[in-house]
Protein backbone atom coordinates (compact mmCIF):
# COMPACT_ATOMS: atom_id res chain seq x y z
CA UNK A 1 0.00 0.00 0.00
CA UNK A 2 1.12 3.27 -0.66
CA UNK A 3 1.83 6.07 2.12
CA UNK A 4 -0.39 8.94 1.00
CA UNK A 5 -3.24 5.79 0.91
CA UNK A 6 -2.73 4.95 4.45
CA UNK A 7 -2.39 8.29 5.82
CA UNK A 8 -5.60 9.34 4.49
CA UNK A 9 -6.52 5.79 5.98
CA UNK A 10 -5.74 7.02 9.47
CA UNK A 11 -7.41 10.03 8.87
CA UNK A 12 -10.53 8.62 8.38
CA UNK A 13 -10.53 6.69 11.83
CA UNK A 14 -9.52 9.86 13.36
CA UNK A 15 -12.60 11.51 11.93
CA UNK A 16 -14.83 8.91 12.74
CA UNK A 17 -13.23 9.04 16.58
CA UNK A 18 -14.12 12.91 16.70
CA UNK A 19 -17.62 12.24 15.20
CA UNK A 20 -17.65 9.45 18.23
CA UNK A 21 -16.57 11.87 20.85
CA UNK A 22 -19.37 14.25 20.67
CA UNK A 23 -22.04 12.25 20.59
CA UNK A 24 -23.39 12.41 24.29
CA UNK A 25 -24.16 16.52 23.42
CA UNK A 26 -27.44 16.81 23.41
CA UNK A 27 -27.66 19.89 21.34
CA UNK A 28 -28.28 18.64 17.68
CA UNK A 29 -26.76 22.44 16.31
CA UNK A 30 -23.36 21.96 18.33
CA UNK A 31 -23.19 18.71 16.81
CA UNK A 32 -24.13 19.41 13.70
CA UNK A 33 -21.37 22.32 13.64
CA UNK A 34 -18.78 20.65 15.13
CA UNK A 35 -18.77 17.49 12.56
CA UNK A 36 -19.22 19.81 9.86
CA UNK A 37 -15.76 21.78 10.96
CA UNK A 38 -14.44 17.32 11.44
CA UNK A 39 -15.38 17.48 8.13
CA UNK A 40 -13.78 20.57 6.72
CA UNK A 41 -10.16 19.83 8.60
CA UNK A 42 -10.72 16.13 6.84
CA UNK A 43 -10.79 17.26 3.12
CA UNK A 44 -8.50 20.95 3.56
CA UNK A 45 -5.56 18.84 2.76
CA UNK A 46 -6.91 16.50 0.30
CA UNK A 47 -7.68 19.15 -2.05
CA UNK A 48 -6.10 21.82 -4.29
CA UNK A 49 -4.74 25.23 -2.48
CA UNK A 50 -6.48 27.09 -4.60
CA UNK A 51 -9.86 25.45 -3.39
CA UNK A 52 -11.17 26.28 -0.14
CA UNK A 53 -13.85 25.56 2.15
CA UNK A 54 -16.37 27.87 2.76
CA UNK A 55 -19.88 27.84 5.11
CA UNK A 56 -22.62 30.84 3.83
CA UNK A 57 -24.65 31.36 0.76
CA UNK A 58 -24.32 31.89 -3.33
CA UNK A 59 -25.33 35.25 -4.97
CA UNK A 60 -25.22 36.52 -8.33
CA UNK A 61 -24.76 39.82 -9.66
CA UNK A 62 -28.58 39.79 -10.32
CA UNK A 63 -29.26 39.63 -6.59
CA UNK A 64 -29.93 36.13 -6.58
CA UNK A 65 -29.62 34.15 -3.31
CA UNK A 66 -29.09 30.72 -2.58
CA UNK A 67 -30.21 28.78 0.48
CA UNK A 68 -27.62 28.31 3.78
CA UNK A 69 -24.99 25.76 2.51
CA UNK A 70 -23.37 23.58 4.91
CA UNK A 71 -20.07 23.60 2.71
CA UNK A 72 -19.03 25.66 -0.73
CA UNK A 73 -15.80 24.76 -2.62
CA UNK A 74 -14.58 27.92 -4.22
CA UNK A 75 -11.47 28.60 -6.27
CA UNK A 76 -11.10 32.64 -5.17
CA UNK A 77 -9.08 33.44 -8.29
CA UNK A 78 -12.44 34.23 -9.79
CA UNK A 79 -13.30 36.73 -7.77
CA UNK A 80 -13.08 37.79 -3.87
CA UNK A 81 -15.41 36.35 -1.33
CA UNK A 82 -17.22 38.69 1.18
CA UNK A 83 -16.40 36.80 4.71
CA UNK A 84 -18.51 37.61 7.74
CA UNK A 85 -15.55 35.66 9.97
CA UNK A 86 -14.69 32.56 10.57
CA UNK A 87 -15.88 30.60 7.41
CA UNK A 88 -19.53 32.64 6.98
CA UNK A 89 -19.19 34.34 3.64
CA UNK A 90 -21.32 35.46 0.52
CA UNK A 91 -19.18 34.05 -2.74
CA UNK A 92 -19.93 35.22 -5.93
CA UNK A 93 -21.46 32.34 -8.44
CA UNK A 94 -18.32 32.41 -10.48
CA UNK A 95 -16.08 31.68 -8.07
CA UNK A 96 -17.83 28.44 -6.94
CA UNK A 97 -17.18 25.17 -8.03
CA UNK A 98 -19.70 22.64 -5.85
CA UNK A 99 -21.11 22.82 -2.77
CA UNK A 100 -21.33 19.73 -0.17
CA UNK A 101 -23.86 19.40 2.64
CA UNK A 102 -22.36 17.29 5.49
CA UNK A 103 -25.07 15.20 8.19
CA UNK A 104 -24.90 13.60 11.20
CA UNK A 105 -27.39 10.80 9.84
CA UNK A 106 -29.24 11.70 6.79
CA UNK A 107 -32.79 11.76 6.25
CA UNK A 108 -35.55 12.15 4.39
CA UNK A 109 -36.44 16.03 5.27
CA UNK A 110 -32.24 16.16 4.32
CA UNK A 111 -32.86 14.74 0.95
CA UNK A 112 -36.17 17.24 0.69
CA UNK A 113 -33.95 19.82 2.24
CA UNK A 114 -30.70 19.43 -0.49
CA UNK A 115 -33.79 19.94 -3.61
CA UNK A 116 -34.77 22.94 -2.53
CA UNK A 117 -30.60 23.64 -2.36
CA UNK A 118 -30.37 22.68 -5.93
CA UNK A 119 -33.76 24.36 -7.29
CA UNK A 120 -32.00 27.48 -6.15
CA UNK A 121 -28.66 26.82 -7.89
CA UNK A 122 -30.71 26.59 -11.18
CA UNK A 123 -31.77 30.20 -10.40
CA UNK A 124 -27.92 31.26 -10.14
CA UNK A 125 -26.74 33.34 -13.42
CA UNK A 126 -22.87 34.16 -14.50
CA UNK A 127 -22.05 37.69 -15.28
CA UNK A 128 -19.19 37.60 -17.34
CA UNK A 129 -16.95 39.87 -20.08
CA UNK A 130 -17.78 39.42 -23.47
CA UNK A 131 -20.70 37.28 -23.58
CA UNK A 132 -23.53 36.92 -25.94
CA UNK A 133 -25.56 36.36 -22.97
CA UNK A 134 -24.47 38.05 -20.26
CA UNK A 135 -26.61 36.28 -18.04
CA UNK A 136 -25.80 32.64 -18.48
CA UNK A 137 -26.86 30.10 -16.47
CA UNK A 138 -24.21 27.95 -14.47
CA UNK A 139 -24.25 24.39 -13.56
CA UNK A 140 -23.17 24.25 -9.62
CA UNK A 141 -23.32 20.26 -8.70
CA UNK A 142 -23.92 19.17 -4.69
CA UNK A 143 -22.54 16.21 -2.87
CA UNK A 144 -23.64 14.79 0.61
CA UNK A 145 -21.12 13.41 3.50
CA UNK A 146 -22.98 11.53 5.96
CA UNK A 147 -21.59 9.47 9.34
CA UNK A 148 -25.09 7.78 9.65
CA UNK A 149 -27.96 6.87 7.28
CA UNK A 150 -31.72 6.14 8.34
CA UNK A 151 -32.95 5.66 4.66
CA UNK A 152 -32.67 2.65 2.98
CA UNK A 153 -29.87 1.93 0.38
CA UNK A 154 -32.48 1.37 -2.68
CA UNK A 155 -34.33 4.43 -2.05
CA UNK A 156 -31.50 6.48 -1.11
CA UNK A 157 -30.02 4.65 -4.55
CA UNK A 158 -33.11 6.09 -6.35
CA UNK A 159 -33.33 9.42 -4.91
CA UNK A 160 -29.30 10.03 -6.83
CA UNK A 161 -30.99 8.81 -9.85
CA UNK A 162 -33.46 11.14 -9.75
CA UNK A 163 -31.43 14.03 -8.82
CA UNK A 164 -28.63 14.93 -11.66
CA UNK A 165 -27.85 17.88 -9.41
CA UNK A 166 -25.89 15.18 -7.18
CA UNK A 167 -23.08 13.77 -7.98
CA UNK A 168 -22.07 11.83 -4.99
CA UNK A 169 -23.33 10.89 -1.76
CA UNK A 170 -20.52 8.81 0.92
CA UNK A 171 -21.91 7.17 4.38
CA UNK A 172 -18.66 7.47 5.84
CA UNK A 173 -16.94 3.61 7.01
CA UNK A 174 -21.00 2.06 5.37
CA UNK A 175 -20.84 3.02 1.36
CA UNK A 176 -20.59 5.63 -1.52
CA UNK A 177 -22.64 5.86 -4.51
CA UNK A 178 -20.86 7.63 -7.18
CA UNK A 179 -22.93 9.32 -9.80
CA UNK A 180 -21.54 7.93 -13.38
CA UNK A 181 -22.37 8.17 -17.40
CA UNK A 182 -24.59 5.32 -17.62
CA UNK A 183 -25.40 4.69 -13.91
CA UNK A 184 -24.92 5.11 -10.01
CA UNK A 185 -21.69 3.08 -8.81
CA UNK A 186 -22.41 2.04 -5.14
CA UNK A 187 -19.00 1.00 -3.80
CA UNK A 188 -19.25 -0.29 -0.06
CA UNK A 189 -17.12 -0.31 2.92
CA UNK A 190 -14.94 -3.88 2.99
CA UNK A 191 -12.55 -5.88 5.14
CA UNK A 192 -9.97 -6.13 2.75
CA UNK A 193 -9.69 -2.24 1.99
CA UNK A 194 -10.46 0.00 4.83
CA UNK A 195 -12.72 3.01 4.17
CA UNK A 196 -12.52 2.60 0.44
CA UNK A 197 -16.18 3.70 -0.07
CA UNK A 198 -14.43 7.08 1.82
CA UNK A 199 -10.99 6.78 -0.66
CA UNK A 200 -13.15 6.35 -4.08
CA UNK A 201 -15.52 9.48 -2.63
CA UNK A 202 -12.83 11.51 -2.12
CA UNK A 203 -11.40 10.49 -6.00
CA UNK A 204 -14.60 11.23 -7.43
CA UNK A 205 -14.46 14.85 -5.95
CA UNK A 206 -10.90 15.53 -7.19
CA UNK A 207 -11.83 14.14 -10.65
CA UNK A 208 -14.91 16.87 -10.74
CA UNK A 209 -13.29 19.74 -9.19
CA UNK A 210 -10.73 19.60 -11.87
CA UNK A 211 -12.96 18.94 -14.77
CA UNK A 212 -15.06 21.78 -13.79
CA UNK A 213 -12.01 24.08 -13.61
CA UNK A 214 -10.93 23.07 -17.28
CA UNK A 215 -14.74 23.70 -17.48
CA UNK A 216 -14.61 27.61 -16.74
CA UNK A 217 -13.39 29.42 -19.89
CA UNK A 218 -14.69 32.82 -18.47
CA UNK A 219 -13.36 36.61 -17.13
CA UNK A 220 -15.42 36.97 -14.44
CA UNK A 221 -17.09 40.55 -14.43
CA UNK A 222 -16.52 42.17 -11.11
CA UNK A 223 -17.56 45.48 -12.63
CA UNK A 224 -20.95 44.25 -12.99
CA UNK A 225 -21.61 43.37 -9.03
CA UNK A 226 -20.66 46.93 -8.34
CA UNK A 227 -22.96 48.90 -10.56
CA UNK A 228 -25.86 46.96 -10.90
CA UNK A 229 -29.14 48.06 -9.15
Amino acid sequence: MNPIKRVIQSRIIQLLAQSESISKIKHPPTVGELRESFIVNFLKDLLPKRISLNTGVICDATGNISRQLDLILTDESYLPKINFGGRNSIIPVESVLMFAEVKSTLSTLDLEQIEEQIKGMYQLKLAKYGASNPDEKISIHGLVIAFDCNIKEETLEEWLNDNKGVLAICIIDKYSMLRTKSRIQIIRSKKEIKFDETLSFIGALYQALELQISKREFVPNWHTYLSRK
